[in-house]
């Protein structure tokens, strides 16, 4: 399914099926304020707008070290030539 076909609203489970990702790890990005969320009584709401900032943000869209591009040094490894 794609975040179009949920509603604009959704609960922690369809948080989950949007991302991929397990109930536990889905409970976990809410509850530590990773993704923006309303609290009513004991259930957690998720607007639909704040999973859509959460996957643009950088800690989602980090590449490889931590989203830096890796540079090579002098010294490296691949700098070296080849035996022949």
């Amino acid at each position: 399914m794609h975040l179009k076909d949920f509603p604009d609203v959704l609960t922690v489970m369809q948080l989950a099926q949007v991302l991929g990702i397990g109930k536990n790890t889905a409970y976990t990005l809410v509850q530590d304020g990773t993704i923006g969320h309303l609290k009513v009584g004991r259930k957690y709401l998720v607007p639909k707008r704040c999973v859509v900032d959460y996957l643009n943000s950088p800690r989602y869209n980090s590449t490889c070290n931590g989203g830096l591009n890796p540079t090579v040094t002098k010294g490296d490894n691949n700098d070296r030539k080849p035996a022949s």
